[in-house]
């Protein structure tokens, strides 16, 4: 069945969607909500997508669901419009800027609203879990990482725990840490050394524990790389490789990604599938569109909100982000609080 799929937004991450959308089998874009008319125009001119100025006339367009791609502001007033006239929604993160915004949103079934966080999705962390779930190093206790920001970050952290709704005391600090900008989503810089806001955060989930690294500027450096580690009982993983006790020795083992197009292999560079010792522990199901991570994160957060709005799945619903972006908001006021003191 094709879906159709609206959106509200015309920023950069829209334009993603919209890319990510036209390459699928199963979707396609109904039209943009795009309320100034030279970027409409662009649009339409880029993509061929129907491009419209007000809520009404994309519902008209008869979507099966509509992708909120605003700003963090105006997030959860453009989804309860949207939700006020019975469409379903998946809304970007995170879920509202405030408490009482978030119990609004979680009002809302998962039936009708989802959220599109695909940090757990990429297929490097999905990989990763997949070990974890099969016992590879134990039982898991501890997370570190540095990879992904706010929300993201607690999102990620829970998903590899395994945490479920517990809320963590949180202990956070913010330190300087001055590196060269050479870019910034693609735009080249000057090179020149600026000073960039890190946040340090452990988070402790009862007899769990997560470790928060970063700075926001690390997005799109190529001078901060991609940090991540998890413990267990029996031993640790830091993609792509780690070590566990087998017959009471350490032993070391590594991840392995399979990709089209190498070698004398006639097709085009994709990801098919990622390996531990031959057996695969993740499979790219977007194989053949030639998706980046990122794009196949997203490509699976809407496939899982499908499947949820048809009941199939619970996906991701407001409570889910609601509370990531708590958590989030208690390592900025334990900052703050530090700062205070």
């Amino acid at each position: 069945m094709m879906n159709k799929i609206g959106i509200v937004g015309a920023g950069w991450r829209a334009e993603m969607w919209i890319s990510v959308i036209q390459k699928l089998k199963d979707a396609s874009v109904a039209g943009v909500l795009c309320r100034r008319e030279a970027r409409a125009a662009e649009l339409s001119a880029r993509y061929g997508v129907a491009t419209v100025r007000d809520v009404a006339a994309l519902d008209a367009l008869g979507c099966d669901a509509v992708l909120v791609c605003v700003s963090k502001q105006s997030n959860c007033s453009v989804s309860e419009e949207l939700l006020s006239r019975g469409l379903r929604v998946l809304s970007e993160t995170p879920a509202g800027m405030t408490a009482q915004e978030r119990a609004r949103l979680t009002q809302y079934g998962a039936d009708v609203l989802q959220f599109a966080e695909q940090f757990p999705l990429q297929p490097r962390f999905a990989a990763l879990r997949s070990c974890l779930e099969r016992g590879l190093i134990g039982d898991v206790h501890t997370v570190s990482l540095s990879c992904c920001h706010g929300y993201h970050a607690v999102a990620l952290m829970r998903a590899l725990l395994g945490t479920g709704e517990a809320v963590p005391a949180v202990r956070a600090v913010q330190i300087d840490d001055p590196y060269a900008e050479t870019q910034w989503r693609g735009i080249p810089r000057d090179g020149a050394v600026h000073g960039h806001d890190r946040v340090l955060a452990l988070l402790a989930f009862g007899g769990r524990t997560a470790l928060y690294d970063f700075s926001h500027a690390q997005y799109f450096s190529p001078v901060r790389r991609t940090r991540v580690l998890v413990q267990g009982t029996l031993g640790e993983m830091s993609p792509p490789g780690g070590v566990r006790l087998v017959g009471g020795e350490a032993a070391e083992f590594s991840l392995h990604a399979q990709y089209g197009g190498q070698g004398c292999d006639l097709g085009a560079p994709d990801l098919i599938s990622v390996s531990l010792g031959g057996e695969p522990v993740y499979r790219n199901a977007f194989y053949g569109l030639r998706l980046s991570e990122e794009e196949i994160a997203m490509a699976s957060a809407l496939r899982r909100a499908l499947a949820a709005f048809e009941g199939r799945e619970k996906g991701y619903p407001a409570s889910a982000a609601a509370l990531d972006a708590s958590i989030a908001d208690e390592i900025r006021r334990s900052i703050s609080e530090q700062k205070a003191e």
